[in-house]
């Protein structure tokens, strides 16, 4: 430990001296460029929002990005410079140049007479037709930045929109119908952007319509500013160039569904051979081999002979091809039949059926145990011939502790295996409405079964079941219900000493006993990032919310039937096995904001509750809630954070520690350092606590009163490679507070106080976090 921090204050030194000598590199006169600002200023009453719109529109002009800046200095340009004159297109010394290092970015190579010229353009679009730029230098002794400031006065907005004419032409009546869904009105700002937004709007619903050749460049607006008050009269008209098929409504005439497509298929059409087909609902249904049920993908074209053109329906059957993930090319096209009629072409070639794979990783964690973990994973995209997938995942995995003072040669392993049957379909009892046609429903039937082991200690078995339902509301929204989920729980091969901890400890007895969770779950998730359509956004959200529920109905039963009989606990049993009946609430918020490059600030709330009634005094434990470790409290060990300020036994480090409540709160500003290794300081925050009192817990239970007091808060510095398909994260962690009383060495009350420089205070409180992928 001692020397992994002597390399990171190495590293803040060759930062520092980074900073200084990159600024001998500048020439005469030249000067580091550090980014260009707007301001846009009026002596009018415009709108706040028409100028903050305007000012964020002009921001994208400023193309040129500086060099990246760490503490003030610039290392990249200074590994730049240290690579020297490079000859060769690889090695060491290209690497250093153009992947460690960047060239540097001065004062000069921002032009800016040619950006004061695109901000004037952006103005323009935006209806400031008549503005006066600024440009400013701020300038100090290595660094300069340009200040562009727009004086503006009121912009033009619009005094009426004209109709398209003439409304003899079935198009152009067309178009004027769809005018009352317009985003255009009178009053409104003129914007170059509203107008193509409009532009599209109305292709796409002429393409849904059957104007499968109209095109939104046949659509200009010509604007009439010449009845002053800085007013516009819209007139929308034809280019002259449209060509007339494109007023004019396209049928299907024909749809063919070639489900096993390549060369050898290709040859064969081209020569006139006569391939296998099969007709359903009017489609031709062309193979070569018998590898899917006709019906099965089928179903799924959304095109049908008869129909007028589409454009959605014909995005909605290649989303739902590529959604099947049996194909790897998907392509649909269409040919003039004549008679205004179109051949519909969809070509589909199969990935291979059975694939597998095996995965090793070195893992350590958070709580100093590091082992191997083997993943073998068996796939099969077309189980039972209509694009089904079964997955077969085996998982083992061994991990032994390492360093500390106690709990020398303690072990873990742990060996899963899971079955997943995904039906691309609804297969349910009872009728569920799902009209959404743009998004495959999928059905899953889950079985499973984990053992994991403590050596010296416990062995923990479960074997699980699920059958449910996942879907897609929009791009941005996904649903998870499975109406049944079963769960049996078994301890096994306990050693006296942890059946001495579960005699002392009934809480802690109660939540390893031997039980079902017999129950329903629900999952509702948003993520404005997977929206691929919108442009970036500097602001994204993210949202997952679940709720369990267990053993309200197999209660609700046996009362209602005087089934089932108690045990001498109290509980009543299933198969002679007490089961679970508790409520199970969590959400998870987070908030991404972007900066210029890749610099992000991203901020994440997570909470929940489990209540454990009737049948069950305690939530089982797989169920509690826990906090610390490499996605959650980087600072503290894994699951080893409270309850409240209950502070554990360092010598019995084995047991995580869990409760009903959660409440976490994370920051974390991630930028890049070098290329693809990637930065972060972070803050994390947050507690468990139980629902009722537990006497070997004590000061766990939840007071509204002492909930910010009992926050354990940390702190720290992160290092993440980029490998572009996956992320590896390395992040030390500083306590900052702890919930807990801390005493001295002669045991007296004392302060939790920062020795980072110290030794033992180093290895007692730093935490490294080893991980894959980012922490949320």
């Amino acid at each position: 430990m001692r020397y992994i921090f002597t390399w990171w204050l190495f590293a803040l030194a060759i930062i520092g001296v980074s900073g200084c000598s990159a600024n001998k590199y500048l020439a005469d006169g030249e000067k580091y460029y550090e980014g260009a600002s707007i301001e846009i200023v009026t002596d009018e009453d415009v709108p706040k929002q028409d100028i903050n719109e305007t000012k964020e529109d002009i921001e994208e002009v400023f193309s040129l990005d500086p060099n990246l800046k760490i503490l003030g200095s610039r290392p990249r340009v200074w590994f730049y410079h240290l690579a020297g004159d490079v000859t060769k297109e690889k090695g060491f010394k290209h690497w250093m140049k153009f992947k460690l290092g960047e060239a540097p970015v001065v004062l000069d190579q921002h032009d800016r007479v040619r950006t004061a010229n695109l901000v004037k353009n952006r103005l323009t679009s935006n209806g400031f037709f008549q503005s006066r730029i600024i440009t400013e230098i701020d300038s100090g002794r290595h660094k300069a930045s340009v200040k562009y400031t727009a004086e503006v006065i009121e912009p033009y907005r619009y005094d009426s929109i004209a109709p398209y004419e003439p409304d003899s032409i079935v198009l152009v009546r067309k178009i004027n119908e769809l005018q009352d869904n317009t985003i255009l009105s009178p009053g409104q700002r003129y914007n170059f952007n509203k107008l193509q937004e409009e532009r599209l709007r109305l292709e796409g619903a002429l393409r849904n319509g059957g104007y499968y050749f109209f095109d939104d460049r046949y659509i200009i607006y010509e604007a009439d500013t010449t009845i002053g008050n800085r007013k516009i009269n819209l007139y929308p008209v034809f280019n002259d160039d449209m060509p007339a098929v494109a007023g004019e409504i396209y049928k299907i005439g024909e749809v063919n569904v070639y489900a096993d497509y390549d060369w050898a298929v290709r040859d064969s059409l081209s020569n006139g051979d006569v391939l296998d087909t099969v007709e359903i609902e009017n489609v031709r249904y062309i193979r070569k081999r018998d590898n899917f049920k006709p019906n099965a993908i089928v179903s799924h074209v959304k095109l049908r002979p008869g129909d007028i053109y589409n454009r959605n329906r014909e995005l909605i059957t290649l989303n739902r091809m590529i959604q099947l993930d049996a194909f790897h090319y998907v392509n649909l096209t269409f040919d003039e039949m004549g008679d205004h009629e179109l051949r519909a072409n969809l070509f589909l070639s199969p990935l291979k059926k059975k694939s597998v794979r095996v995965s090793v990783e070195a893992v350590t964690t958070s709580n100093s145990f590091v082992g191997p973990h083997l993943t073998g994973s068996f796939l099969n995209r077309n189980f039972l011939g209509g694009a089904e997938r079964y997955e077969l995942n085996l998982t083992t995995g061994y991990e032994w502790q390492f360093g500390g003072k106690t709990n020398q040669g303690l072990s873990n392993y742990e060996f899963g295996i899971e079955n997943v049957l995904t039906v691309p379909h609804l297969i349910q009892p009872f009728r569920i409405r799902y009209n959404n046609a743009r998004y495959i429903p999928e059905t899953k039937f889950k079985l499973g079964a984990k053992a994991q082991r403590r050596v010296g200690f416990y062995q923990l078995n479960s074997i699980n079941a699920n059958y449910g339902f996942e879907w897609r509301e929009t791009a941005t929204k996904r649903h998870k219900l499975y109406p049944v989920s079963l769960n049996f729980i078994d301890l096994a091969r306990t050693t006296p000493e942890f059946d001495s901890l579960l005699l002392n400890d009934p809480f802690l007895a109660r939540s390893f006993e031997e039980q079902f969770i017999i129950g329903s779950s629900y999952s509702y998730y948003f993520s404005s990032q997977e929206d691929k359509s919108r442009a970036r956004k500097r602001h994204n959200y993210y949202f997952n919310g679940n709720i369990d529920l267990s053993g309200n109905l197999m209660r609700l039963g046996q009362n209602t039937f005087n089934l089932g009989e108690k045990n001498e606990n109290g509980s009543y049993t299933l198969l002679g096995q007490p089961y679970s009946q508790f409520v199970r609430l969590s959400i998870d918020f987070r908030h991404y904001l972007d900066f210029k490059g890749d610099n992000r600030l991203v901020s994440r709330f997570t909470t929940g509750v489990g209540y454990a009634y009737g049948n069950s005094l305690t939530l089982p434990y797989t169920m509690q809630f826990s906090v610390g470790g490499s996605s959650s409290l980087r600072a503290f060990r894994a699951r080893s954070v409270g309850p409240g300020s209950f502070r554990p036994d360092s010598s019995i480090t084995f047991i995580d520690q869990t409760a009903d409540i959660k409440l976490e709160f994370n920051v974390e500003y991630r930028f890049t350092m070098l290329g693809a290794l990637k930065g972060a300081f972070f803050v994390d925050a947050g507690n468990i606590w139980t629902l009722r009192e537990d006497e070997q817990r004590p000061g766990g239970k939840f007071e509204w009163r002492n909930v910010l007091r009992e926050l354990a808060v940390g702190t720290g510095f992160g290092v993440r490679y980029d490998f572009q398909f996956f992320v590896i994260r390395l992040d030390m962690g500083i306590p900052f507070f702890v919930p807990y009383e801390i005493t001295d060495e002669e045991g007296n009350p004392d302060f939790f106080r920062w020795k980072p420089l110290n030794r033992e205070w180093r290895k007692q409180y730093m935490i490294w976090n080893l991980a894959i992928g980012y922490p949320f």
